[in-house]
């Protein structure tokens, strides 16, 4: 719509097209890049112009170069006035795009000017372009605070300049009046109201950067997955993050139209930063209108003795345009169309999903990392009733007590209701025999397996617990061969016991003393006939709870790693990866992640025949301490980071990012999460397409689910 970009060229700045017209007949790269800068310019003043259509401060865009040519035409000294080419150079390149400056009114038809610098950048913006626009911004607050702002030596040409930039604001106000771009009656009040506030004592104020934002960076993205804010940075500045392709669709659309777009929540933007209620009335109730001395530039500020955070919070399930699609569909007989809520972006009303059912998933394996106390065990709460609600059955392995009844929140009991059930393995022992024969697939070729391979399997898992050593290790093998003769599949950790009891050897009665608390507990139960995994996994959206409290954690983790032999096992002869078997271990860095164990095995082959393996641990470093296969854990194709340790920032941030420059941008990600918050690492559905994205999100709380 060529009418409505000549008209926002001729409000803002008409020099522009005069430009571009003037070089429509060259096909050089620079006349595309001018062409590109200036249309992203337009799209940015509308976009944040609707975004601050939510406060009580009437908001105008300027053009910088507007400023500067006006200034010079009403005989402003280019040497010494606030754009001058001293100031200009101060510390560096100021951001030249955008002025926003707003008036607050008052009751008694006085005004407070707010200004609120923007910076557009267009393309491929990477972290350099990011910083230095942040650079560009914090260097026009500081000219525009010291010259308008903060109390002046110079209280003659302060207030000069005061008058200056207060009718600058009113022209461009009538120019958008009158060219239709805004309607709203209030604006028009403010324009009749226009003798009265110049007339009257004239305030500025950067209550509202202090409390919201030095300035904005808007960066219109090639590629850019997510529309939202991001911010406030370091230095108090916010981050717009549009798609490239905003700049030239919204360029063309009519104020009204987008700002429309933007309040319904159909640009998934988030609107709550900007609201009436934010902090900025409680900061001028406290410090006025005037200049703020102590700004510090965090965005978490002390106001009344409370601390309030600015950050962007979770946007609620009702205020969201768009529909999940996890719909409680017993019918539902594929798991293509399974899609796991995760949360919101943060600073978006856009969710994430985890794409459970897409067959373009590398795997549906899951690895949760984060610090205690930051929400992991919520959120996997949050995962299992979104399993229940899409009638896939879990099982969840509990030796960390963090499963117990008392434990769990309210709302997950409740919602699940019946399909919650915990088996109490202390009581009623594991329904498994750990000398069970299992077969050994080759290939389509199916063949028992032998005593020396029960005995090898068996000796791992007590090995990786007690730590037998050589001489030990080699003993138990030789008595689970003897047994398994005798005995065959009957054999069981009872009868191992009494049979070195019987024996007279040093040898015998040090191995006994060494795993003396499997051979007197003998968790396992051995012959259940009422027992098998198609029970556990049968497609009614059960959580079912194997609960080993009672156990000291050496059983507890001989049971489990029993347990994933035994169903993996399983899966090998019965699954099918279009039928999956969720799997949840916390604090799983106390299991074995060697080459050799179920684990690692799970994680490298088990996706074929199903698997999905949900891994929790505060500590991913003690994995690879212990000389396990931390690459097999970061093959998983969902990776969700809560706020990691301090001296595990670093480590994490090389798992998702591979340069430096966003390496950097993950670590100070990682290190501003608030609880609840994560960043997700994998795939997402974007306009019908699996993508791969790095997000921080916001975890949809159980109540909204």
């Amino acid at each position: 719509n060529m009418e409505n970009i000549i008209r926002s060229f001729n409000i803002l700045n008409g020099e522009w097209l005069l430009s571009i017209i003037g070089s429509r007949s060259s096909r050089s790269l620079a006349v595309d890049n001018k062409v590109r800068e200036k249309l992203s310019i337009i799209a940015a003043y509308k976009t944040v112009l609707s975004l601050l259509e939510e406060s009580d401060i009437c908001w105008i865009p300027i053009s910088l170069e507007e400023i500067i040519r006006v200034s010079r035409q009403q005989g402003l000294d280019a040497k010494t006035d606030v754009f001058s080419t001293k100031e200009l150079k101060h510390n560096g390149a100021i951001s030249d795009d955008l002025l926003f400056i707003g008036l607050e009114t008052k009751e008694d038809g006085s005004g407070v000017f707010h200004m609120l610098p923007v910076e557009v950048k267009v393309g491929i913006n990477d972290k350099s372009v990011m910083s230095k626009a942040a650079t560009q911004l914090s260097e026009l607050y500081q000219v525009l605070n010291k010259h308008l702002i903060k109390d002046s030596s110079k209280p003659f040409t302060q207030n000069y300049y005061r008058h200056f930039f207060a009718n600058l604001y009113f022209g461009n106000l009538k120019k958008f009046i009158e060219n239709g771009v805004i309607k709203d009656p209030i604006n028009i009040e403010i324009l009749n109201r226009k003798t009265q506030v110049l007339n009257s004592h004239l305030e500025f104020s950067n209550a509202f950067n202090y409390s919201i934002a030095k300035g904005i960076g808007v960066f219109f993205t090639d590629l850019n997955s997510f529309r939202k804010i991001e911010g406030p940075k370091e230095g108090n500045i916010l981050e717009l993050h549009l798609n490239e392709k905003d700049a030239y669709v919204d360029a063309e659309k009519k104020y009204e139209e987008l700002k429309d777009e933007i309040l319904s929540g159909e640009k998934g933007i988030s609107l709550s930063l900007f609201n009436k209620e934010n902090i900025i009335k409680e900061v001028n109730e406290k410090y006025g209108t005037g200049s703020i001395d102590d700004f510090t530039g965090t965005n978490k500020k002390q106001f009344n003795g409370e601390n309030e955070n600015t950050d962007i919070p979770v946007i609620s399930s009702e205020d969201q345009p768009l529909t999940e699609a996890i719909v409680n569909d017993t019918s539902k007989n594929s798991i293509e169309d399974t899609r796991i809520l995760l949360g919101t972006v943060k600073g978006s009303t856009q969710k994430i999903f985890w794409e459970y059912g897409n067959y373009g998933l590398p795997n549906r394996h899951l690895l949760i990392s984060g610090k205690s106390g930051q929400g992991k065990t919520y959120f996997m709460q949050c995962l299992l009733y979104e399993m229940s609600k899409n009638k896939i059955d879990s099982l969840v392995v509990d030796y960390t007590d963090g499963f117990l009844m008392p434990q769990l929140e309210s709302d997950f009991k409740e919602k699940l209701n019946d399909n919650l059930i915990t088996k109490f393995i202390y009581r009623d022992k594991l329904p498994l025999n750990p000398f069970k024969r299992n077969s050994i697939d080759l290939g389509g070729m199916l063949m028992d397996e032998t005593n020396d391979d029960i005995a090898d399997r068996v000796v791992q898992i007590i090995d990786f617990v007690f730590n037998l050593g050589i001489q030990q290790s080699s003993m138990l093998k030789e008595e689970i061969n003897r047994g398994l003769e005798i005995y065959g599949e009957n054999l069981t950790f009872s009868i191992i016991k009494q049979r070195l009891l019987d024996e007279e050897s040093n040898q015998a009665q040090t191995l006994h003393g060494r795993i003396s608390n499997l051979l007197n507990k003998d968790p396992f139960s051995y012959k259940d006939e009422t027992f098998t995994w198609n029970n556990i996994f049968s497609g009614k959206g059960n959580v079912n709870i194997f609960q080993l409290k009672g156990y000291s954690s050496d059983i507890q983790k001989i049971i489990t790693e029993f347990l994933l032999w035994d169903l993996y096992n399983f899966t090998e002869r019965e699954g099918n990866k279009d039928h999956p078997i969720p799997v949840l271990l916390d604090e799983m860095q106390n299991l074995n992640h060697k080459e050799s164990s179920p684990t690692t095995k799970i994680l490298k082959e088990g996706r074929k025949f199903g698997w999905s393996s949900w891994l929790a641990t505060q500590s991913i470093n003690s994995i690879k301490n212990a000389g396990g296969d931390t690459a097999a854990l970061y093959n998983a194709a969902m990776q969700i980071h809560f706020a990691p340790p301090e001296d595990q920032v670093a480590n994490v941030s090389k798992t998702i990012a591979t340069d430096k420059v966003s390496r950097l941008r993950v670590e100070n990600q990682l290190n501003s999460l608030s609880k609840g918050e994560c960043v997700v690492n994998g795939y997402t559905q974007i306009n019908d397409e699996l993508q791969r994205v790095t997000e921080v999100v916001d975890i949809t709380p159980l109540d909204e689910r």
